[in-house]
């Protein structure tokens, strides 16, 4: 399910897919799952790959769409 950054800003769980995280970028979620897990250089925000399945920190995003150099809450 594609959603809008302010929906991401409301959400009440600390990660998000890459079909979840593809709304705001304009791509789609394949796309973007297929970029962290091959060209993760050109990927300017936190994620995490584990095996076939890609995780992105909520608030690490939300702080790279923002413009913030800060990843984690409290650093």
């Amino acid at each position: 399910m594609k959603l809008t950054i302010e929906q991401i800003r409301a959400l009440d769980k600390d990660t998000l897919t890459p079909e979840e995280a593809s709304g705001p970028l304009g791509c789609t979620g394949f796309l973007l799952g297929r970029m962290c897990h091959e060209e993760p250089e050109r990927v300017q925000f936190p994620f995490l790959c584990v095996g076939n399945k890609t995780i992105i920190p909520r608030i690490g995003f939300l702080n790279w769409f923002d413009g913030k150099r800060v990843w984690m809450e409290g650093e």
